[in-house]
């Protein structure tokens, strides 16, 4: 769920966009889900055709090489290289799984059941802090307008709707953690595809090719292998956090349709990314503090180490999105996409490895029945 939209002018025209959701491919991808000014990354992708400011400090026209991470310009020669790009997006978002993977299996370990939230407080604090701050401290007039808009927006109600799915989506695949491990949500994640493609054939009249049918039936099919599996030989696995990994999946499936609805009435991208942002980390920090009556701060003075593990897992996080989206701007989303996938795979062997498990046959039959389904929705197969 979940991400970064950019709008595509034809003609001067929005032009609907392409699909890029319904593809396997862009389903093996962290969420989000998951980029830079939005959590999680992208479902629905659009191309600029004029330069435009984002709150990352990103050119949206890919002609400059200008980008800065926590303010800091970084050398053109990354910002060109697609490979020091994506090598760098692999290696903060593999660093933030394995940690979000080891704080939790500490917290579970310590009794302490809120770890989930703080992940996710953490998480959107980040994406919505440091975009706003980059707003405030552009030397042009844009970033504080921008910031203005956002608060005299007439369209708070949605955005609330927007930032509730978010959150929601995000938090309870972050609880899910508390009953499964790192590979097998990661894995279970990547049957977005089905979940996106019934929600936008039910609510929102696509439609879709037979082949693109069978590419998600036989992703849900390698999944549901993968996931027997664990059941069997993961070291932590609970159907109570399949289930909470399924329900996020539904948030995710609905987040980039409201992104696109919002997109076609001509909403600006940015003020729609820091509103949601803005606001879904607002929710996160309700939901973190106020309910415990104290208890979470006293858990955090208690726990310092969770204190450290926790910001840092944020920073991690929004460095993660922030090279996938400079891959999305600077280079492709097929590169942007390619990158993900590797380091989705890359995230459940490291997993694997610490865990020091050997995959059972079952588990090997599963990975390559999701590897065919990108061979069909490709032609390849069928």
């Amino acid at each position: 769920g979940s991400g970064c939209v950019v709008a595509r002018r034809v003609h001067g025209r929005m032009s609907r966009p392409a699909e890029p959701s319904i593809s396997p491919r862009s389903c093996l991808m962290v969420k989000t889900g998951e980029c830079g000014a939005a959590l999680g990354e992208p479902d629905t992708i659009y191309e600029p055709s004029t330069p435009q400011k984002n709150p990352n400090g990103l050119s949206d026209s890919c002609t400059d090489s200008s980008a800065r991470l926590f303010g800091f310009h970084l050398p053109p020669k990354l910002v060109k290289s697609a490979a020091a790009c994506g090598i760098l997006q692999i290696f903060f978002f593999c660093a933030q799984n394995l940690l979000q993977e080891a704080v939790t299996s500490a917290a579970v370990s310590h009794g302490i059941s809120r770890i989930g939230i703080l992940l996710t407080v953490s998480e959107t604090v980040f994406c919505a802090a440091v975009p706003a701050l980059e707003l405030l401290l552009d030397p042009t007039e844009s970033g504080i307008q921008a910031l203005y808009q956002l608060a005299s927006t007439r369209v708070a109600i949605r955005y609330a709707v927007m930032a509730a799915v978010l959150t929601l989506s995000t938090g309870v695949a972050n609880v899910s953690l508390e009953f499964l491990t790192i590979g097998t949500l990661v894995v279970l994640k990547s049957a977005k595809l089905l979940p996106v493609m019934c929600v936008g054939m039910t609510f929102f009249r696509k439609a879709y090719q037979p082949r693109q049918w069978q590419a998600a039936a036989l992703l849900v099919g390698g999944v549901v292998l993968c996931v027997r599996a664990d059941a069997t030989s993961d070291v932590r696995f609970s159907w109570i956090g399949c289930g909470l990994a399924l329900l996020a999946l539904t948030g995710d499936a609905f987040y980039p349709y409201l992104q696109e609805s919002m997109l076609a009435e001509g909403h600006p991208l940015q003020q729609m990314l820091i509103g949601t942002n803005v606001l879904a980390a607002s929710y996160a920090l309700l939901a973190a503090f106020v309910p415990s009556g104290g208890e979470t701060w006293r858990l955090m003075a208690q726990h310092k180490w969770m204190c450290v593990a926790v910001l840092a897992h944020g920073w991690l996080q929004y460095a993660g999105l922030f090279f996938y989206l400079l891959l999305l701007k600077a280079h492709s989303p097929r590169t942007a996409v390619s990158f993900a996938t590797v380091r989705k795979a890359t995230t459940v062997l490291l997993a694997l490895c610490l865990a020091s498990r050997v995959p059972p046959f079952s588990y090997l039959l599963g990975a390559a029945v999701v590897l065919s389904s990108l061979l069909v929705e490709k032609g390849l197969l069928w």
